[in-house]
């Protein structure tokens, strides 16, 4: 088994950059560009850490801390230059360790601890979680989830064939919710022009990414932005006002193109309406045009009195979510009905749950075999990935 090495820490300057080494001889390539502090030698037993000075061929490159992580495994702490991490991982690359990514790293030093496979993925997935409640669900997943539904039904011999393809499509099912939280999601906000779409999405994100003018018009192309809620990571896109006036010879006719093609890929819409104008704001078969997922009613400027009635435009007022962008209210409520509208809100994280592909795959030839010895067999894939 070759020795790898990875930088662990993020790209530019920091105030520490850590270096992980793996593999069997970390030891031996360490003890040779490694000079500890005091008479004692470098100690491989785990948990021990060590001050002291990496060079290269006596010549030192900065002093760093040197600790034991595991068996073959290292962590080396250098100052977080670049020029020092990118110099320590050449010293490393000249004494014979393979470079390699993080993810990577650290999927070869799962793959040595015996640990069944989809425990491994919820680890690795960990590094690149988005919120709290996705750190929450894989930390489920990788203490029980999945593996342990997959061990349960794999000594079950006696089981119901019936009862296990039930408890497939319930977990596929609640996969695609599970996939949201850990991936994101992207929202649109549409609706006509000068709703307040701008200031909506700049209230939200905390910063001034869209121009907001009181000119009729002014965003012609989407502006995206993020936006993190307690348990979701947002990616909010600003589109073109829509106007179905428009010939398609106009200048904006390309505008209102795009943005009924950002309307086509993302998981919700919020259709934005000024509250301050009365319903021929928008045509009412425009909402025939809306693709086939949630949609919520925002009634916009509500810090001023209301010419908006909304069973003019075939909308029911008690689903709709009043706020004011410009005076930043409301929008607490509207960001827990985005989570509330997607299954989000009470997300039950102790679950078997699919959070990869492969795991998705898994799930699907379980559920495709004609027999049970077959299913067995797809339960022993999905748990070690052979």
């Amino acid at each position: 088994m070759e020795t790898l090495a990875a930088v662990m820490t993020g790209s530019g300057t920091s105030a520490i950059g850590t270096l992980e080494v793996f593999g069997p001889e970390a030891y031996n390539i360490l003890s040779r560009i490694f000079t500890p502090c005091g008479p004692n030698p470098l100690d491989s037993k785990v948990g021990s850490i060590r001050i002291g000075t990496l060079h290269d061929d006596h010549r030192p490159i900065d002093q760093i801390a040197l600790g034991c992580e595991g068996q073959h495994h290292w962590a080396l702490h250098c100052h977080g230059n670049p020029l020092i991490t990118e110099a320590a991982m050449a010293l490393l690359k000249a004494q014979g360790v393979t470079p390699a990514t993080a993810q990577d790293l650290r999927a070869r030093k799962l793959s040595n601890e015996n640990m069944p496979t989809c425990q491994q993925e919820a680890t690795l997935a960990l590094a690149y979680c988005r919120t709290l409640l996705g750190a929450r669900l894989l930390n489920h997943q990788r203490q029980s989830g999945l593996t342990h539904w997959a061990l349960t039904w794999q000594h079950n011999t006696l089981g119901c064939q019936q009862d296990l393809h039930s408890e497939c499509r319930a977990i596929l099912a609640q996969s695609a919710i599970a996939d949201q939280i850990l991936s994101g999601v992207t929202v649109a906000l549409i609706g006509p022009p000068n709703s307040g779409k701008s200031t909506l999405l700049n209230s939200l994100s905390g910063q001034d990414a869209a121009l907001v003018t009181d000119i009729r018009g002014t965003t012609r192309d989407w502006v995206e932005a993020d936006c993190r809620t307690e348990h979701l990571a947002l990616r909010l896109i600003d589109t073109a006002g829509l106007d179905t006036t428009l010939g398609r010879k106009h200048l904006d006719a390309e505008s209102q193109r795009r943005t009924l093609d950002v309307m086509n890929r993302v998981q919700i819409l919020l259709l934005v309406l000024d509250s301050t104008q009365p319903a021929d704001q928008i045509e009412s078969h425009w909402f025939d045009d809306l693709p086939d997922i949630p949609c919520l009613t925002v009634l916009n400027k509500s810090d001023r009195p209301s010419q908006l009635n909304l069973k003019d435009l075939n909308l029911d007022p008690a689903f709709a979510i009043s706020i004011s962008a410009k005076e930043q209210t409301g929008l607490t409520r509207l960001l827990d009905q985005i989570e509330c509208t997607l299954n989000i809100k009470d997300f039950d994280l102790i679950q078997p749950l699919c959070i990869t592909s492969r795991q998705q795959e898994g799930v699907r030839q379980i559920l495709a075999a004609p027999t049970m010895t077959q299913a067995q067999c797809s339960l022993k894939f999905l748990l070690d990935g052979k």
